[in-house]
This record gives C-alpha cells, sequence and structure tokens, in this order.
C-alpha cells in the first residue's frame, strides 16, 4: 500500500471524498504521529538492522546510522572480535588522557553529534589504523512520511501485516478533529490490528519450543536425592 492509498482510505472514512492537497498534508500529519505511535507499541524485530562503521587512524568518535534509535551491540569483523559496550565513564578511566592507540576493545555511546543530530559512540583504544570495519545491530526508527514518498509503497519500511494500524490510526485521528464520536471504531480496530502485531511479532523474536519425539532416544538419567532426617 502506498501512503497515498491509505491516506485515501481514511480521508474517505471521515467522509472526505474529494480530498485535496490540504486534506493529504493533515492526513499525512496524522500517519506521521501515528507511526510514531507504532513503532514504540513494541520493540519489533522489522525494525532490528545492522550498520557499520569503518575506523579512521588517530580518530576516536564515530556518528551511527541517522535511524538509529537503540544501539545493540558491536562487534570488529577485521580483526574477528566482539567488541564490550561500556559507559563513556569507564573509558575515562581507563584512559584519562585519551592517548591509548591499538585495535578497537570498547565501544561507549557518548550522546549525540550536534552537528548531524546522529548518535555518537567513541571506540577504545583509539584505532592506530585506517580501514578496520565494525559492524552494529541496532533498533531503527522510520523517518517521517513526506509528500515525495506518496507513491511509494510502503513495504520496504512497513511489513504489510503492520500497515493496517497505519490506516485505523490516521483515520481516527482525522475523525477526532472533525469531533466525530465514530473514531473509537477506527482506535478499536488500531489496538486489533496491534494486537495481532505483538502477537507475530513474539513468534517472530523467540524460537518455537520443541518436545522430544519418539526418535529422540536418551541413553541414561541421573536423579540424586538427600534424605534430611526430622
Amino acid at each position: 500500500m502506498t501512503p497515498t492509498a491509505l491516506m485515501t482510505i481514511a480521508l474517505r472514512r471521515a467522509g472526505y471524498n474529494n480530498p485535496g492537497v490540504t486534506d493529504f498534508n493533515i492526513a499525512r500529519s496524522y500517519l506521521n504521529l501515528v507511526k510514531t505511535e507504532v513503532e514504540t507499541a513494541a520493540k519489533w524485530r522489522f525494525l532490528y538492522l545492522i550498520g557499520t562503521l569503518t575506523t579512521v587512524a588517530s580518530q576516536a568518535p564515530y556518528d551511527l546510522a541517522a535511524d538509529v534509535l537503540e544501539p545493540l551491540d558491536f562487534w570488529d569483523t577485521s580483526n574477528n572480535r566482539q567488541l564490550d559496550t561500556r559507559n563513556p565513564e569507564d573509558i575515562t578511566g581507563f584512559d584519562p588522557d585519551e592517548d591509548n592507540t591499538g585495535d578497537a576493545s570498547y565501544v561507549a555511546i557518548t550522546g549525540r553529534d550536534t552537528s548531524t543530530g546522529y548518535l555518537e559512540v567513541r571506540v577504545h583504544p583509539t584505532p592506530s589504523s585506517a580501514g578496520d570495519t565494525i559492524k552494529y545491530r541496532y533498533r531503527a526508527f522510520i523517518t517521517d512520511f513526506t509528500s515525495s514518498m506518496d507513491a511509494t509503497d510502503m513495504v520496504a519500511k512497513y511489513p504489510a501485516w503492520l500497515q493496517n494500524a497505519l490506516l485505523w490510526g490516521t483515520a481516527a485521528m482525522i475523525k477526532e478533529e472533525k469531533e466525530n464520536s465514530t473514531a473509537t471504531f477506527e482506535w478499536e480496530k488500531y489496538s486489533a490490528s496491534i494486537k495481532f502485531g505483538m502477537d507475530l511479532n513474539k513468534e517472530q523474536s523467540v524460537p518455537a519450543q520443541f518436545s522430544m519425539g519418539r526418535q529422540d532416544q536418551v541413553s541414561s538419567f541421573r536423579f540424586d536425592m538427600e534424605v534430611v532426617p526430622d
């Protein structure tokens, strides 16, 4: 579904049968509000991504990707090692004068780059060579929809099974602006869509349990008992 298709349905449900540019702009504003609500409703697996940074000799701070909401873990593929994530205070304790160099061992999330607004990390020790690849897994957020994206299918950002939540939430907000009491129906449908998505998300996040079948053989069991006198 494209944003245009979604907004057209949402506007039609609110009584806008021939929406104009202004109506679509309002609908898009509500779509972006609902988008943020949906993203924070659960730790969706479809928002888990992998980013890459490349070391520069004598450079310790690095920006993460623009869409990073929560960094999860880091690993150095060039030197085949997992990197520990530490507090910035720990890095200061290790190296107060910031002159240690070598291959990366630790990463600290230090805040936001005040120039770009992106999350920033510090690599410790400060890389002594350029070109090492450090990958990181993170939970992302999705940037707001704009008019230039109206004709682009949302499936690259949102799986089809969660797009209904965007539709119902957008329609509800448009109706509420009109003081339409039937918005309750849309919110109920929104909640149902979110619940379905959360249930599916659990299945995607946790391996299915399994039980031993008859073909599974166990050679022996051992039981230990201890008798404690009264």
